[in-house]
């Protein structure tokens, strides 16, 4: 994987990560940059649907929150920056919340509870 980073420790106490969507996928999809998402056929879109259809969205995200890299909870690094900076009209976030109304949630809905 090009650019490879230092991953520290998440706290992720008290979440069933059992129930996660992800389970038993190759986590290194989530920390993959643009060029080797589209080498791979992928895209964030399609590691949004893993997320956003996840039980535990809510909790990964809690727990992604102030990672630095990385797709937490359904959200990039950058766009969970502009979250915790209260962003919201950030045109960053505008990808996200196209790809949310896929799945009928908002914004608002996916971060409740995680910032």
């Amino acid at each position: 994987m090009q650019g490879e980073m230092t991953r520290k420790e998440v706290n992720v106490a008290g979440t069933d990560w059992e129930r996660a969507n992800c389970k038993g996928i190759n986590t290194e999809i989530f920390f993959a940059d643009d060029t080797d998402l589209y080498n791979r056929h992928l895209d964030n879109r399609m590691i949004r649907k893993i997320c956003f259809t996840c039980t535990i969205q809510k909790d990964c995200l809690r727990a992604g929150m102030k990672e630095e890299f990385g797709v937490w909870g359904g959200l990039t690094a950058n766009e969970r920056k502009k979250v915790r900076k209260n962003q919201f009209d950030h045109i960053e976030l505008n990808i996200a919340r196209r790809d949310l109304k896929e799945f009928g949630i908002t914004l608002e809905n996916a971060i409740e509870g995680a910032i």
